[in-house]
C-alpha cells in the first residue's frame, strides 16, 4: 500500500486506518465464527458477501490505530475459547478479530465486501461453511503468513497492539450463550 486506509464505523464515531507501509494478506473467509459474528451484530448486508465470505486483511496489531473512538471499542467471542472479535460499540460495526493473547500478535481487520482500495481478493479459506459452491486457494499464505508476521514480530519485540494492554484484552468479551450463538446462525 502507499497511502493509509481508512475505515468508519457506520455512524462515523469509531475511525481507525491500517499503515501505509502495512505487509498483509487479504482473504475471504467463510468459517461459522466469522458468519455469526457478522449476524450477531445485524451487518449482513455489508459484511457478508456471496456465499457467506467475509472479507479481511490479517495483518500485525501495530500497523492499526485509531483515530476517533476507540472508547467505543467493544470485545465479544462466539465461544469461551473462540476468537476475540472486536467491534464499534456505538453501532455495532465490525472491526478486527485477534486471538484470545498478544503472544502472537495477530489482527485480521473486517472490511466491507465491496472494499476495493486493497486489490481484488484471491485467497478464499475455510470456505466448507459457505453457503454455496467457493473454491478454497491460499490456505497456506494465509495460515503462514500470521505465523511468520506473528513469530518475527514477538521475536523482535515489536508486540505493540492498541487491543491489548499488559497481557489482557482492552475490554472485557462478551462471551455468547448457546441461545445468541443459535440465532446467529450457528451450528
Amino acid at each position: 500500500m502507499s497511502d493509509p486506509i481508512s475505515l468508519s464505523c457506520s455512524c462515523g464515531k469509531t475511525r481507525w486506518q491500517i499503515a501505509a507501509d502495512a505487509s498483509g494478506t487479504q482473504l475471504a473467509c467463510y468459517c461459522m465464527g466469522c458468519q455469526s459474528y457478522i449476524r450477531h451484530l445485524d451487518r449482513s448486508e455489508t459484511y457478508l458477501g456471496p456465499e457467506a465470505g467475509t472479507r479481511l486483511y490479517q495483518t500485525l496489531p501495530r500497523n492499526v490505530s485509531f483515530l476517533a473512538g476507540a472508547e467505543s471499542l467493544a470485545c465479544l467471542r462466539m465461544t469461551s475459547r473462540g476468537a476475540l472479535r472486536w467491534y464499534a460499540s456505538c453501532c455495532g460495526t465490525p472491526v478486527a478479530n485477534t486471538i484470545g493473547t498478544p503472544a502472537l500478535p495477530f489482527a485480521g481487520l473486517v472490511l466491507p465486501w465491496d472494499e476495493t482500495r486493497l486489490g481484488p481478493c484471491r485467497n478464499h479459506v475455510n470456505t466448507k461453511s459457505a453457503t454455496g459452491r467457493v473454491r478454497e486457494r491460499g490456505m497456506a499464505k494465509v495460515g503462514w503468513g500470521v505465523i511468520g508476521r506473528g513469530l518475527a514480530a514477538r521475536l523482535s519485540g515489536d508486540t505493540k497492539t492498541p487491543f491489548f494492554a499488559n497481557g489482557a484484552p482492552i475490554r472485557t468479551p462478551e462471551i455468547l450463550d448457546r441461545a445468541k450463538r443459535r440465532a446467529a446462525g450457528w451450528s
